[in-house]
């Protein structure tokens, strides 16, 4: 990662979206805002650091209207908040976007 343009690439069709840690803090900053829960712990192994009661999440957030926008220079990338999250075990929802200060190339 550097600071020059075209330095992103954002896979949203796998499991894990890695970001640089810079990047990563403002969307997880503004999900976190836009749902308004308390986060819970993640499961052991879990590489998300960003869950949400499964039940809650589902009960009170969401609707699939909410959306998060990436801006880069030119363009925008549109995300749909439900896609970025997975249910995991039977009791949380984690956040599908994860920090990475490794070049993930």
């Amino acid at each position: 990662f550097n600071e020059s343009e075209g330095n992103i690439i954002i896979d949203s069709r796998i499991t894990l979206t890695f970001l640089e840690t810079n990047f990563y803090n403002d969307p997880k900053a503004a999900v976190k805002e836009i749902i308004g829960l308390s986060p819970v712990q993640a499961p052991q192994g879990c590489s998300s650091n960003l869950c949400y009661d499964k039940t809650s999440f589902r009960t009170l957030v969401p609707t699939a209207e909410m959306t998060i926008v990436f801006h880069f220079t030119g363009a925008e990338l549109n995300l749909k908040i439900l896609s970025t999250f997975r249910d995991l075990y039977t009791y949380v929802t984690c956040f599908t976007m994860i920090p990475t200060n490794n070049d993930v190339w």
